[in-house]
């Protein structure tokens, strides 16, 4: 599904490189990481997924939907959605 038509209700203005992005993965474990994949960096009770966003980069992720503002992993195309549990 292309990552505009699954973020549409949620975050409708979405920047050019998102257009074409064909979701083939939703994964919020960085191990589970594969080509096509969109990582959703969920924070948890015990660990927040923003602490996995390298891990999830190394393994090939290219497009990462946090809570957390871009920081080191500003390369790589990222939604920022101020309450990721709640809206997934």
């Amino acid at each position: 599904m292309l990552l505009r038509k699954l973020l549409e209700n949620i975050h409708p203005s979405l920047p050019k490189e998102f257009e074409k992005f064909d979701v083939q993965l939703i994964c919020s474990d960085s191990r589970q990481v594969s080509d096509g994949s969109l990582f959703v960096a969920v924070p948890g009770a015990n660990t927040d997924g923003s602490h996995f966003i390298e891990d999830a980069i190394k393994r090939g992720i290219r497009v990462i939907v946090t809570a957390q503002p871009a920081k080191s992993f500003s390369k790589n195309p990222h939604v920022l959605i101020i309450n990721v549990r709640k809206r997934y």
